[in-house]
Protein backbone atom coordinates (compact mmCIF):
# COMPACT_ATOMS: atom_id res chain seq x y z
CA UNK A 1 0.00 0.00 0.00
CA UNK A 2 2.98 2.33 0.31
CA UNK A 3 2.72 3.09 -3.41
CA UNK A 4 -1.04 3.54 -3.58
CA UNK A 5 -3.42 6.41 -2.95
CA UNK A 6 -4.19 4.80 0.41
CA UNK A 7 -0.75 5.74 1.75
CA UNK A 8 -0.72 7.70 5.00
CA UNK A 9 1.67 8.34 7.86
CA UNK A 10 -0.80 6.81 10.31
CA UNK A 11 -1.14 3.66 8.23
CA UNK A 12 2.61 3.27 7.79
CA UNK A 13 3.16 3.60 11.55
CA UNK A 14 0.10 1.86 12.97
CA UNK A 15 -0.47 -0.73 10.22
CA UNK A 16 2.46 -2.98 11.16
CA UNK A 17 1.56 -2.69 14.86
CA UNK A 18 -2.03 -3.71 14.20
CA UNK A 19 -1.12 -6.63 11.91
CA UNK A 20 1.34 -7.89 14.53
CA UNK A 21 -1.43 -7.40 17.14
CA UNK A 22 0.73 -4.96 19.12
CA UNK A 23 -1.93 -2.77 20.69
CA UNK A 24 0.38 -1.00 23.12
CA UNK A 25 -0.33 2.65 23.70
CA UNK A 26 3.24 3.77 23.09
CA UNK A 27 2.36 6.24 20.31
CA UNK A 28 -1.07 7.39 21.45
CA UNK A 29 -3.55 5.87 23.85
CA UNK A 30 -7.06 4.93 22.84
CA UNK A 31 -8.37 7.26 25.54
CA UNK A 32 -6.73 10.26 23.84
CA UNK A 33 -7.97 9.22 20.40
CA UNK A 34 -11.52 8.87 21.77
CA UNK A 35 -11.31 12.37 23.28
CA UNK A 36 -10.12 13.76 19.94
CA UNK A 37 -13.00 12.08 18.11
CA UNK A 38 -15.41 13.56 20.65
CA UNK A 39 -14.00 17.04 20.01
CA UNK A 40 -14.36 16.62 16.24
CA UNK A 41 -17.92 15.45 16.74
CA UNK A 42 -18.71 18.47 18.93
CA UNK A 43 -17.26 20.97 16.42
CA UNK A 44 -19.14 19.30 13.57
CA UNK A 45 -22.40 19.42 15.53
CA UNK A 46 -21.91 23.12 16.30
CA UNK A 47 -21.16 23.80 12.63
CA UNK A 48 -24.17 21.79 11.48
CA UNK A 49 -21.99 19.34 9.58
CA UNK A 50 -23.17 15.73 9.71
CA UNK A 51 -20.61 13.04 10.44
CA UNK A 52 -22.18 10.05 8.79
CA UNK A 53 -20.15 7.43 10.65
CA UNK A 54 -19.18 9.56 13.66
CA UNK A 55 -21.70 8.01 16.05
CA UNK A 56 -20.70 4.49 15.07
CA UNK A 57 -17.03 5.32 15.52
CA UNK A 58 -17.72 6.78 18.97
CA UNK A 59 -19.67 3.63 19.88
CA UNK A 60 -16.74 1.40 18.90
CA UNK A 61 -14.33 3.51 20.97
CA UNK A 62 -16.75 3.48 23.93
CA UNK A 63 -16.97 -0.31 23.67
CA UNK A 64 -13.16 -0.49 23.68
CA UNK A 65 -13.06 1.63 26.83
CA UNK A 66 -15.69 -0.60 28.48
CA UNK A 67 -13.53 -3.62 27.54
CA UNK A 68 -10.67 -2.03 29.50
CA UNK A 69 -8.56 -1.09 26.48
CA UNK A 70 -8.24 2.57 27.49
CA UNK A 71 -4.43 2.49 27.84
CA UNK A 72 -3.93 0.58 24.57
CA UNK A 73 -3.31 2.22 21.23
CA UNK A 74 -6.23 3.04 18.93
CA UNK A 75 -5.48 -0.09 16.91
CA UNK A 76 -7.08 -1.99 19.78
CA UNK A 77 -10.46 -1.13 18.30
CA UNK A 78 -9.74 -4.15 16.11
CA UNK A 79 -10.47 -6.24 19.22
CA UNK A 80 -13.91 -4.62 19.49
CA UNK A 81 -14.62 -5.21 15.81
CA UNK A 82 -13.50 -8.82 16.14
CA UNK A 83 -15.85 -9.29 19.07
CA UNK A 84 -18.73 -7.74 17.13
CA UNK A 85 -17.95 -10.06 14.20
CA UNK A 86 -17.24 -13.00 16.54
CA UNK A 87 -14.10 -13.64 14.50
CA UNK A 88 -10.36 -12.90 14.87
CA UNK A 89 -8.77 -11.00 12.02
CA UNK A 90 -5.67 -12.50 10.47
CA UNK A 91 -2.58 -10.44 9.64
Amino acid sequence: MSKSSGQSAALSILGPLITSRDFSGDIVQLRVAAEDIGLVQEVAREAGVPLLLGNEMIRVFEDAIIMGLVEHGPGAILLVLEELADNQASG
